[in-house]
């Protein structure tokens, strides 16, 4: 009664942790449910009664106080980065559902890229992919800094693919400028208090060395897959053109690959998965259930959007409107100019988004 209405959710967070510890849970669950119905604008209130469960085993629990919680708060990436871990259960197909949902809320988020991420290097799931994690990562990393289990993903990642030290060392170099401070993984691996980015990134590697080595197979296994697929999809699907520049496309009359229309003569989109397509083409079409089939429909608007081709999630990297045409076309004749250098930094952005679109 004599806390201020200011700091009331933070007295009832930890009431309800105190109730928690002692094993009460019907306790901390009114305790937060007070909460939650006193101080709506605290999305900590609502993110804590869905870990509640969770802790507790009652994932289905905590996926309807997951879905209630969004009802409220939308724009909180965090209830939208937990919902998709519990929809592990249901599958990756549920769980890359909700992340496309989510993305089309928060696509800033970087706890939600961190875990369409994990998604995506997970050695079991049939979207296993190193590629796109690694465009994912760059991206959670890119928007959410703060965010030390991007860094701890990033680090697996470039274990799979190189495992060379200079590597690493530039990512804890980039770690170090970031100074993380939370996320579940991150907590994990520091072990003190005064642990700095360094020495937590050191105990993650040592984690993940030996996780590494005792799923060696099944990641080999997912890595070879994943290059199959890829190598099979290649006659299928257009080459992404996220290594050429905006303005090399346009000038080779280069056709929009839904309608087979010239590109330049419409605004277009470039992805971040590298393909592109004219505006109104991206948004109508959506794919079939068989691989790499199109059909045009007329509720995608209501449907979660993803790359007509790849199906990746969809994120805008570049947008193109027929009228800036002759302003590309004068930069490109005249490279002393200081239009030309802006033309040349857009072409290496649009080179790096073919490898990590967050960069």
């Amino acid at each position: 009664q004599e806390v201020p209405r200011k700091t009331r959710s933070v007295v009832l967070l930890e009431r309800s942790r105190v109730e928690e510890y002692e094993g009460h849970y019907a306790a901390a669950r009114h305790i937060l449910a007070e909460g939650c119905a006193e101080t709506k604008h605290e999305w900590k209130i609502f993110l804590e009664a869905v870990l509640l469960e969770y802790r507790a085993g009652n994932i289905d629990a905590a996926i309807r106080q997951a879905e209630a919680a969004l009802d409220t708060h939308v724009g909180t990436g965090r209830l939208w980065a937990v919902l998709i871990q519990l929809r592990q259960k249901d599958g990756e197909r549920m769980q890359l559902h909700v992340f496309r949902n989510a993305l089309r809320q928060v696509p800033k988020s970087g706890e939600v890229w961190c875990e369409g991420a994990r998604i995506r290097l997970n050695p079991l799931s049939k979207k296993f992919n190193l590629l796109s994690a690694r465009r994912f990562l760059d991206f959670a990393i890119q928007f959410t800094p703060q965010y030390g289990d991007s860094f701890v993903e990033y680090l697996r990642l470039e274990m799979l693919q190189t495992g060379h030290s200079r590597a690493l060392d530039d990512l804890a170099h980039l770690c170090i400028n970031a100074d993380p401070n939370y996320g579940a993984l991150w907590c994990h691996c520091r072990r003190h208090a005064l642990d700095g980015a360094r020495q937590v990134l050191h105990n993650a590697k040592v984690l993940l060395r030996q996780e590494l080595f005792e799923l060696r197979d099944v990641y080999t296994a997912a890595i070879m897959c994943s290059l199959q697929t890829m190598e099979c999809s290649l006659a299928d699907v257009p080459e992404p053109i996220a290594a050429r520049p905006m303005s090399q496309l346009l000038q080779q009359h280069r056709p929009c690959p839904l309608c087979q229309h010239v590109l330049r003569d419409r605004p277009c989109l470039l992805l971040a998965c590298g393909h592109v397509f004219h505006k109104d083409c991206a948004r109508e079409y959506s794919i079939n259930e068989s691989p790499h089939r199109i059909e045009l429909t007329r509720e995608t608007r209501k449907r979660e959007q993803a790359c007509a081709l790849c199906q990746e999630p969809w994120a805008v990297q570049a947008y193109h409107c027929p009228a800036a045409l002759p302003a590309i076309a004068a930069t490109t004749a005249a490279p002393g100019t200081a239009a030309a250098a802006a033309t040349a930094g857009a072409a290496s952005i649009a080179a790096a988004g073919g490898g990590g679109g967050g960069s």
